[in-house]
């Protein structure tokens, strides 16, 4: 009896196997009158292929494109369904459903089928299609928060950074305005790592920065912003970048050497001065900036020299000599032998 059974389940087995071959004979028939613009053969395929096997999804995927083309929503809509019904995993057939029902007005069927459609093509990796329906969902909720954060990741490994910076930068102010200053210090520094170059990302850290209490880290921001106006030229306002930097912290020499640079870059050497005595008056004897300070000092005539000014003149002139002493040693050596 039992292996009977087994026998008649193997048949079983067999003929299913059997019936979804032909099925999928069907199915690639009508895909291809399709491609040719034959819609009426294309959709009696797919029906016979349906009828050979019910629990095929991609027939009933393959009307359902076929049914929106030609205007007939309703049973587009109810062609995926179906699909989805009987493979709920079907990612074609629910990234279809939910731009439907978008373009339905459907908005609350909509959302979980296209932000569903976006994750999984970003985790397949096919990123435009992923960033295609991210855009999807922003366009049915602008503030999903979700559709931001994956759509900035998306950007970022396209190579858009710009756009990553505007999403990032977008999601950071949802966090704000959620009084979540974390989450909008992560999405702040993400966008300034995604372009290094952005004065706004920087900025907006900077500031987050301050509202956290978090000084040092809020001064290295402000510094980074005081330099990229620098580097597009705009001294004034690199000025006011350091100067907001030197007040959460006005003992650091990098800054008051910063604000040194650019006040003669204005042309304001009393200023310069001034910065540059108290860059070298908070410097440690070991600190490089105090060995700049110095310098800069003597440049500008302000004093005759430094001890550490003087100190590391003699180092080099001490390094020189010793270079000049090997040299000779080695000719000696070689004249010896």
């Amino acid at each position: 009896m039992g292996i009977a059974c087994l026998i008649i389940g193997f048949s079983q087995s067999m003929a299913f196997a059997g019936l979804r071959d032909q099925a999928q004979v069907y199915r690639e028939e009508g895909r291809s009158a399709q491609r040719r613009g034959d819609v009426e053969s294309a959709v009696t395929f797919y029906q016979k292929a349906i009828g050979l096997d019910a629990g095929f999804a991609q027939p009933y995927h393959d009307l359902g494109v076929l049914y929106e083309r030609q205007g007939q929503l309703q049973m587009a809509v109810q062609a995926y369904e179906r699909a989805l019904s009987l493979d709920p995993n079907y990612l074609e057939a629910g990234a279809n459903l939910g731009s439907l029902y978008r373009r339905l007005g459907e908005t609350t069927r909509a959302l979980p089928r296209l932000l569903k459609a976006a994750v999984l093509f970003d985790q397949r990796g096919d990123l435009q299609s992923a960033k295609r329906f991210y855009q999807e969902v922003l366009e049915v909720d602008p503030n999903h928060a979700q559709a931001l954060e994956g759509l900035a990741g998306v950007l970022e490994r396209l190579g858009e950074h710009a756009e990553a910076v505007t999403a990032w930068t977008k999601l950071a102010l949802l966090d704000e305005q959620h009084g979540d200053l974390e989450a909008a210090k992560s999405a702040h520094a993400r966008a300034a790592a995604s372009d290094p170059h952005s004065i706004e990302a920087a900025t907006n850290l900077a500031l987050v920065s301050e509202r956290l209490g978090q000084r040092h880290e809020a001064v290295s921001s402000w510094v980074t912003v005081g330099e990229l106006d620098e580097q597009r030229g705009d001294l004034h306002a690199a000025r006011r970048a350091y100067e907001r930097a030197l007040s959460l912290d006005p003992d650091s020499p990098r800054t008051l050497a910063s604000l040194a640079v650019v006040s003669e870059g204005l042309g304001d050497r009393d200023q310069a001065v001034a910065y540059w005595a108290k860059c070298r008056e908070v410097s440690s004897s070991e600190d490089p900036w105090r060995l700049r300070a110095e310098a800069r000092l003597v440049e500008l005539g302000v004093i005759k020299t430094g001890p550490v000014y003087r100190g590391h003149v003699v180092a080099q002139e001490f390094q020189g000599n010793s270079r000049s002493v090997q040299q000779f040693r080695m000719m000696t050596e070689q004249e010896r032998w």
